[in-house]
């Protein structure tokens, strides 16, 4: 009897152990949230834009010049290890000399992960020669972005 007595002490004790110092578990992380404006957003996203559905139409005066469409896509993604909150983006149609931009939805909501689509349709009438924007040369121009990021460190 003082054989399981002395048994169901240790296993006592050692349960008593365990569960402190699984209420030990070192969690220092210093948790920043912080509003997100058109100034600062960069620090946390990255706007990326590529153009896809490149159409070509020949203008139905003499074949002489084109009409020309695309789609400009603009997507995110988050460039260090955070999270979003109720983060909302509203673009601004870019101003592309020679191209008027229609978009599909200009204000867009950013995942908890940070990432969100939105695109514009670009159309080019009368042209010339057939040359489409290139999206490395301009930006996402966004006029106004609410929401909170949560990074910790």
């Amino acid at each position: 009897m003082k054989k399981i007595i002395s048994y169901l002490g240790i296993i006592s004790c050692l349960c008593v152990c365990i569960v402190g110092f699984a209420g030990c578990n070192k969690n220092d992380d210093l948790v920043i949230n912080v509003s997100l404006n058109t100034e600062n957003y960069t620090n946390w996203l990255s706007p990326n834009l590529y153009i896809t559905d490149l159409q070509v139409t020949p203008s139905t005066i003499g074949n002489v010049t084109y009409d020309l469409s695309c789609v400009l896509h603009i997507k995110t993604v988050k460039t260090q290890n955070c999270q979003f909150e109720n983060v909302t983006i509203k673009y601004a149609a870019p101003n592309i000399k020679g191209w008027n931009a229609r978009a599909t939805h200009n204000i867009v909501r950013v995942d908890y992960d940070g990432s969100s689509h939105t695109s514009f349709t670009l159309i080019s009438t009368d042209r010339i020669i057939i040359d489409f924007p290139q999206p490395e040369i301009f930006y996402a121009d966004i006029s106004e972005i609410t929401g909170t990021v949560v990074t910790y460190h």
